[in-house]
């Protein structure tokens, strides 16, 4: 059977759904050289050999991306000439173009786990009216599609990764935005911050979607441009910490062309720019949880991947001092701070309230249609009645690092991420605290995350959480001033009062905050994003993904 586009049960499903109530054309089309029986439907399209009674291909028209008329050549047929030479006739093959009627079905392939690829199959029929009215039939179907982007604005990062945005967009991106009929604004990005700027002084209300070809931090810049002009427009308060934010209408979608691409591997489990470009001309639409990040009052960014204090913090600053060197940059400086490996005091306040069934340890991965994130935004309706003071908890100590996972945080060297278990959109965020610990056990923790040699939470120096939100101080419990935070009074006294110690930074989703002191909290599917989750990955991890004992403590 060639290629499917869903599932051998889920093509048998629309097919036997096909009922001559549904059927909306039915007519013999000539593909590949042979006749087929095509029937349309108005979810899908779906074609067998004549004089056969299994159905060949089933294609849903919501992965159609056009319909457009075509041209198939005849078989090679025969002429006789002169050679001038020989003086003789010879007879050799040239192909003679005829314009059959027949229509070029684009749609959705999926060779791969998780990739996507364009297919084109030719529809040919000796009467060009049925070819028309076919043609007809499937655009007057897909307009129906209201979710599809007519307009983008596309940012495009030619200094981020391996610089090959520009290429990426120009090869695999507009062709395909382009076969969809898509019209795209693209803005170059000149410099950091550029995207955010613009989105903050541009009229957004003729574009259906933002997009960048980048990396996590040129993500990250629309994330944030969007979300401050949203906040901007209606007027929103972002000084208090525990303002409900207003959800952005426009849809993000990200291209990947970045070093790391967390974002595209949470969110499609896979890199790939022309997987990425399919989501967003089909108009997939997935909620992102959103962490928005305070010093005081003051809003500092907004966070959906990584958010890491201590040993990836650290990291991340050594490689600002390396920006020649590119990517491998980060190889570099992880390699030297690993080395001079430095824990950092600190304190952490928590709020533990994950919706029904979502736990840091559970089995079951976020994938494609999950239940926890679909009911998460009830779920955590119902427990904002549930007073401030509720379910928080404070840890001290000494860390190597402090880390916060939205999402996976899944990329090329983590395949499952740093917290395997993570939701898109179940409103909590991961919060993982490396207690202080010698190199080689450090070593045993980062080859548990990479490789998934075992559960790296089995570490009795490693602890997760899964909060609604979370508080961070470093220093100890000596006399100083306490800092300002937006916990309860009770949560106050029972962390006490600091003393300023030897401090990190956080590293944001690639970028640098140098204020350690702050207070997070998670909005549930603050953001849509052209996506649809993971696909084809099973409900729960295998035995060997999460194996008890096999890393020892």
């Amino acid at each position: 059977m060639a290629g499917l586009v869903v599932g051998a049960s889920e093509n048998e499903m629309l097919y036997q759904q096909q009922t001559p109530a549904h059927v909306v054309l039915r007519d013999s089309f000539d593909i590949r050289g042979k006749a087929h029986r095509v029937c349309l439907t108005r979810t899908s399209i779906t074609w067998e050999q004549e004089n056969t009674h299994k159905f060949e291909e089933c294609v849903p028209l919501s992965e159609v991306i056009l319909a457009e008329p075509g041209e198939v050549q005849s078989r090679s047929c025969f002429r006789s000439l002169v050679c001038s030479k020989w003086k003789k006739k010879t007879l050799f093959p040239e192909p003679q173009p005829l314009h059959i009627n027949a229509f070029k079905l684009h749609f959705v392939d999926r060779p791969r786990k998780h990739r996507w690829k364009l297919r084109s199959l030719y529809f040919s029929h000796s009467d060009h009216n049925v070819v028309r009215l076919w043609i007809t039939s499937i655009r007057d179907i897909i307009k129906g599609f209201q979710h599809r982007p007519r307009r983008l604005i596309v940012f495009v990062n030619p200094f981020g990764g391996k610089k090959k945005a520009p290429h990426i967009y120009e090869r695999k991106v507009r062709p395909l935005f382009e076969l969809a009929q898509i019209e795209v604004e693209v803005i170059t990005t000149e410099r950091a911050n550029h995207a955010t700027e613009t989105l903050l002084n541009t009229d957004l209300y003729k574009y259906d979607g933002v997009v960048c070809v980048g990396g996590d931090g040129m993500f990250s810049e629309l994330l944030n441009g969007m979300l401050r002009r949203t906040q901007n427009d209606f007027g929103v308060d972002t000084t208090d910490p525990r303002t409900k934010l207003c959800r952005p209408k426009l849809r993000l979608g990200v291209i990947p062309g970045g070093s790391t691409d967390a974002v595209a591997y949470c969110t499609s489990g896979t890199n790939d720019p022309v997987t990425a470009a399919l989501h967003i001309t089909l108009g997939d639409s997935l909620g992102l949880d959103v962490c928005s990040i305070h010093q005081g009052n003051e809003l500092i960014q907004f966070s959906t991947t990584l958010l890491a204090y201590g040993y990836f913090g650290d990291t991340l600053l050594e490689s600002e001092k390396h920006r020649w060197m590119g990517p491998k940059r980060y190889d570099w400086s992880g390699f030297k701070k690993f080395l001079t490996l430095k824990s950092y005091e600190g304190e952490v306040a928590f709020r533990c309230m994950p919706p029904s069934g979502s736990s840091p340890l559970d089995t079951r991965r976020c994938c494609t249609g999950c239940r926890i994130c679909a009911n998460a935004p009830n779920a955590i309706e119902e427990q904002s009645t549930t007073a401030d003071d509720v379910g928080w908890q404070v840890v001290r100590g000494k860390f190597v690092c402090v880390n916060n996972a939205t999402t996976t945080c899944a990329c090329a060297r983590a395949k499952k991420g740093i917290s395997p278990a993570a939701h898109i959109g179940d409103g909590c965020t991961d919060l993982i605290l490396v207690e202080k610990c010698s190199r080689l056990k450090y070593l045993r923790y980062m080859l548990a995350t990479a490789m998934q040699s075992g559960n790296p939470f089995n570490l009795n120096f490693v602890k997760i959480h899964r909060v609604r939100e979370f508080l961070f101080r470093p220093g100890s419990l000596e006399d100083s001033d306490c800092c300002e935070s937006d916990v309860p009074n009770s949560i106050q006294e029972e962390m006490g009062c600091t003393r300023s110690v030897r401090s990190s930074v956080w590293n944001c989703d690639g970028e640098i905050i140098s204020e350690p002191s702050i207070s997070v909290r998670v909005h549930c599917q603050l953001v849509s994003i052209f996506a649809r989750g993971i696909e084809g990955i099973p409900s729960s991890l295998s035995q060997d993904d999460f194996q008890n004992g096999v890393v020892g403590h």
